[in-house]
């Protein structure tokens, strides 16, 4: 039996104040920094380079961070650089560092007020050498009996194919054994209690049985957001995050969306729609989502932006998508080197060496306009300050937070007629360029112009 001990972590509703900086450990930063020359193989980051950089992630503004899983990985393989594939749960990576390495990390961050997210993978573990049924190399889980039956998810839309069959041909464990749930729930505190996380990001959370979330729960107090892909409704994620199950999600349903308009050119209509059922569906809890615009799992924003418009206009569409990224209501998360403009197809490509790829100009553009838009989420309350719908056409769109911020964002119209929650008569000015400002008319309303699409935050004058 798990017992709930005396662990040190934050309640998870304080998580609605952080701005989390997602980065992969072996990709992010290095203690040689060579440069890499196979992405799908280890690249050299550790925890020990990770420490180094955190200042970097402070003064870009984020206050906590989701670093790659942490565990032994299966034969060691170099393959397994990403840290999906674990062996030993309950031992470091040595490609990464030491316990201690990691938990000076963390004790490192905890100084500058960063927050960290343990990535957590319950559903499988990764081969051995001897293929699909060598199971030679996995420490904490080591028996047949550990698993599930040898399948393969062929039918995307059976729920016993997905939760009980492997996903790409990973062992899948079966947590109706008995040790199996043990094991993964001892883990999980473990991980708490002995290195000092504050929270968990789930991995493949619809790939595991409603009964073992239901376990989770009562011996992980924590924030846990889950990653429950599914791109198109809300049922799956609000049932596998129902309150005696994982605490939240990622909102992926609005990520496609959102990506469909600012990286295709689709209208508007998506990001209002998601927006809507999202706050249907969810209600208060849509303040724990995660918002984000790209991750390790996807073709990077400007990568995609750029096959669409071309350069220049494809970072005029990434500062549209930081501005509502980091102004919508949810928890924001930014893939590393987004700040660095770094491109990047499918995986591995959109994991490439942050060293390699862009470095860590403080000064470049999109990390001071990222840096600028964490001061105002810092400065303003975004964590209880409702979000409502404002004017809305084809390729803009508004939307503001409380009667305190209205964004606008674009990605292709530069003028709109908004009525706002602005008090009548009041002077309202560009967040993001102060020297812009106009007068409220009666009702709320005034007319917003674009400087070449590019997004506009308008705030009360006072607030600048």
């Amino acid at each position: 039996m798990i017992f709930l001990l005396a662990l040190n972590y934050p309640a998870a509703k304080e998580w609605r104040k952080r701005r989390v900086y997602q980065l992969m450990t072996d990709r992010f930063a290095a203690e040689n920094e060579v440069a890499c020359k196979d992405l799908r193989s280890y690249c050299g980051g550790t925890w020990k380079a990770l420490t180094s950089k955190l200042d970097y992630i402070a003064e870009l503004g984020y206050n906590a961070i989701w670093i790659s899983p942490h565990v032994e990985q299966a034969d060691n393989s170099t393959g397994s650089y990403h840290g999906y594939w674990n062996s030993d749960f309950f031992a470091p990576n040595p490609f990464f560092g030491t316990d201690d390495d990691l938990k000076e990390m963390i004790a490192e961050a905890h100084k500058r007020d960063i927050w960290v997210l343990s990535d957590m993978i319950f559903n499988h573990v990764g081969n051995c050498k001897g293929g699909y049924y060598d199971l030679t190399c996995q420490v904490t889980f080591p028996l047949d009996e550990h698993y599930h039956k040898t399948c393969d998810i062929h039918n995307w839309e059976d729920e016993e194919q997905v939760m009980n069959c492997r996903l790409a041909g990973l062992p899948d464990l079966n947590q109706s054994v008995p040790y199996v749930t043990e094991k993964l729930l001892e883990w999980s505190t473990r991980t708490i209690e002995y290195y000092g996380f504050d929270g968990f990001r789930i991995d493949t959370v619809k790939h595991v049985q409603h009964d073992f979330w239901k376990k989770f729960n009562k011996v992980a107090p924590w924030y846990s957001i889950g990653e429950v892909y599914d791109i198109e409704n809300y049922n799956n994620i609000k049932a596998f995050t129902a309150p005696d199950e994982v605490y939240t999600a990622f909102n992926y349903p609005f990520y496609k969306g959102l990506s469909d308009v600012m990286t295709r050119g689709n209208g508007f209509w998506d990001v209002s729609r998601w927006f809507h059922m999202a706050q249907d569906t969810f209600g208060d809890r849509v303040r724990d989502m995660g918002i984000f615009i790209d991750n390790h799992d996807q073709a990077r924003f400007l990568e995609i932006a750029t096959m669409t418009y071309g350069a220049p206009t494809a970072l005029i569409m990434l500062d549209n998508a930081l501005v509502l990224l980091h102004t919508w209501i949810g928890i924001p998360y930014l893939y590393y080197g987004t700040e660095q403009d770094m491109m990047g197809t499918q995986d591995p490509d959109c994991r490439r060496p942050l060293w390699q790829y862009g470095g860590y100009n403080t000064t470049s553009e999109r990390y001071q306009l990222i840096k600028k838009l964490n001061a105002l989420r810092a400065n303003m309350p975004f964590d209880t300050l409702d979000q409502s719908e404002g004017a809305w056409q084809d390729h803009i769109y508004t939307f503001m937070r409380g009667d305190r911020v209205l964004s606008v964002i674009s990605n292709g119209q530069s003028s709109i007629k908004v009525q706002s929650r602005f008090p009548a008569n009041a002077r309202v000015c560009d967040y993001l360029e102060p020297s812009h400002c106009v007068n409220v008319g009666s009702g709320g309303a005034f007319d917003v112009v674009l400087n070449n699409n590019k997004p506009r935050i308008f705030v009360k004058e006072s607030d600048l």
